[in-house]
């Protein structure tokens, strides 16, 4: 069956079990765990040269892996860039409240560093954004 179509028939309520979960065929499954997933995903992402820059966005261009969660996507991140070889940089966000004038309460004793660093939404960056070079990085 072409994944087109099983698509279409997992939207009009085929292909699932009474209580609404999807069966993936087992083409689709990834027994292994995170690591055999992105090896299946970005073969050989170890050993890629990164002299080479063009090749290696050439590499990326056709291959992702989604996430529905920023959970999840914090750990596949993290196993992927583990593959890269080289030193790991750490870059780290402003995090700081302005201070409205006149304000009754203080939104710094609120809003802690730790609290702002703990914020995990779609919308805001991470407060930690750790990179190597080679690795890519998408800029929205």
């Amino acid at each position: 069956m072409a994944f087109a179509q099983q698509l279409q028939e997992i939207g009009i309520g085929m292909h699932t079990t009474p209580d609404g979960s999807i069966t993936l065929p087992a083409l689709m499954q990834c027994i292994g765990g995170i690591s055999e997933l992105i090896e299946v995903i970005y073969p050989g992402i170890g050993i890629l040269s990164q002299d080479q820059p063009q090749e290696l966005g050439n590499y990326f261009l056709d291959r992702t892996i989604l996430c529905a969660h920023n959970d999840n996507v914090e750990s596949v991140n993290q196993a992927v860039l583990a593959l890269f070889q080289g030193e790991e940089r750490s870059y780290f966000s402003v995090d700081k409240v302005i201070e409205e004038a006149g304000a009754s309460i203080s939104t710094a004793t609120v809003y802690t560093t730790e609290f702002l660093n703990s914020i995990s939404h779609s919308g805001l960056p991470p407060a930690i954004l750790k990179v190597k070079k080679g690795a890519p990085l998408m800029i929205l």
